[in-house]
């Protein structure tokens, strides 16, 4: 099986280092396509699963939030579409 990731680059040495793979895989959090993703102040990180518009937020090894948008009509919901956390 497969799923998504982010992983965190340092420019100046070239290495990278993945963020949160375990949960990713432990979750099932996958895109078919791309994903946003946002590093939030105070640490953790706001994850958009593009297609099905799950919002996560990961944070301190474990998973803070996971919902969607829920919508006025009943077995829908709003598709999140790039949305941003404002702090």
């Amino acid at each position: 099986e497969q799923y998504s990731g982010v992983l965190r680059y340092y420019l100046q040495s070239g290495r990278y280092e993945p963020i949160y793979a375990e949960l990713f895989t432990r979750n099932e959090i996958f895109s078919f396509t791309e994903s946003l993703v946002d590093a939030l102040p105070g640490g953790g990180y706001y994850i958009e699963e593009q297609n099905s518009s799950v919002l996560w937020i990961l944070k301190d090894g474990e998973v803070k939030y996971k919902n969607i948008l829920p919508s006025q009509h009943e077995g829908h919901h709003h598709l999140a579409n790039w949305g941003r956390v404002m702090p």
